[in-house]
């Protein structure tokens, strides 16, 4: 499966814990979205990120596109909470490398799923900078990203246990 990788799974390290099988194909964008974090957790009630369809041609999501096993996507629709958090819908993504376009699989929210005014967690809105550094997407979409308020998770065990695997990531990505 071509899979579209956008938000916290755009962290390499992150989408391979969960599909050990994802090789990485190319940068890709989605022409008429917009990244908003606006998809409320069922977890722990904070956003997470979804690329809303909007039409209009000036509005981007930047991503990466893999290829992952077969054998690999029932753990990733289950990440997804595939159905009831987001639905998988097949679309085209525009490969930067060749600028071709190709059918691929992305997770959008539900239309239930989504609230307005509620900020991520600094540790997940975290993930999708490392992602979008990792791949050096174009600096304003990086800015776009840093601009969101995010807050600070409750859960101080969680909040920990998630920079601690940020920082091991961030070691390994400058090494």
């Amino acid at each position: 499966m071509k899979y579209f990788a956008y938000g916290s799974n755009l962290c390499p390290q992150r989408l391979k814990a969960r599909t050990p099988s994802a090789r990485f194909l190319s940068e890709a964008k989605l022409t008429g979205y917009q990244l908003r974090f606006h998809k409320i957790s069922r977890q722990d009630g904070s956003s997470k990120c979804d690329a809303y369809f909007t039409g209009n041609p000036d509005d981007v999501v930047w991503g990466a596109v893999y290829e992952i096993d077969e054998s690999d996507v029932p753990a990733l629709d289950a990440a997804e909470e595939k159905g009831v958090s987001y639905e998988k819908v097949q679309i085209e993504a525009q490969l930067i490398d060749s600028d071709t376009e190709v059918p691929i699989y992305v997770y959008v929210a539900r239309d239930e799923m989504i609230e307005q005014g509620v900020p991520p967690y600094d540790w997940y809105k975290r993930y999708v900078l490392i992602g979008a550094k990792y791949y050096d997407f174009p600096k304003e979409y990086i800015q776009s990203i840093e601009s969101v308020e995010s807050e600070i998770d409750p859960d101080e065990s969680r909040r920990a246990r998630h920079f601690a695997v940020q920082c091991e990531i961030e070691a390994e990505l400058q090494a």
